[in-house]
């Protein structure tokens, strides 16, 4: 049973047969609230759809036909924004979603529904994260091939007399794939001091021909 037909077994025969059809407001004939509310359920159950896209989206869809105009009325006086197309009306915004499902009594699907818009959040933050991590690692390893390309260069040159950049260059060509953090550590320096020898290091390469 997917969600569409999960909503509709449990809506299914909840409209009140007593609900008034009108009601009298300033000499106006309107509906009354719980009309509207069976009409909402009237046409979820002839010719709605919810629908989970793939990519991470969300619509409630009402196939309503000539009742288009006159439903998306509806939805509005509710302070439902729903947008339409070809014969029906559809409502994208999530938390709409299970407000309107809610109104129609399909309460197992609110949750349900709240649910999997936990489950996607989190796997798309898990998957951001690691996505990040990644282009970090890629950074880190493209920088390091290219420091490493300069320090054997100095290297071969004999150019670096100060000893403690001398000692940066060694650790960083004995820990191609280190980070600036990790570096440190193992000369128990801070990390800016690193960065700042390496950059000086870096520099030095206009210094030398082809070595």
């Amino acid at each position: 049973m997917n969600i569409t037909e999960e909503v509709v077994f449990e809506i299914d025969g909840s409209i009140d047969s007593r609900c008034c059809r009108e009601t009298v407001n300033n000499g106006e004939r309107a509906a009354a609230e719980c009309c509207k509310q069976a009409l909402l359920i009237h046409c979820f159950l002839i010719g709605g759809l919810l629908l989970i896209h793939e990519k991470g989206g969300y619509s409630l869809e009402f196939y309503v036909g000539e009742l288009k105009d006159i439903f998306k009325r509806v939805l509005d006086e509710f302070g439902f924004k729903a947008g339409e197309n070809k014969g029906g009306v559809y409502i994208k915004d999530r938390d709409s979603i299970c407000d309107i499902l809610a109104m129609m009594g399909a309460n197992k699907a609110v949750l349900k529904l709240n649910d999997l818009i936990a489950t996607r959040e989190y796997s798309q933050t898990i998957s951001r994260k690691a996505n990040c991590d990644i282009a970090n690692v890629d950074r880190t390893v493209e920088v390091s091939l290219k420091q490493c390309e300069v320090v054997e260069r100095l290297m071969r040159s004999g150019i670096i007399e100060d000893e403690k950049l001398l000692e940066v260059a060694i650790v960083r060509l004995n820990f191609r794939e280190a980070s600036y953090e990790e570096l440190a550590d193992k000369l128990g320096i801070s990390k800016s001091s690193i960065r700042y020898r390496l950059d000086k290091l870096m520099k030095m390469s206009g210094q030398i021909g082809d070595y």
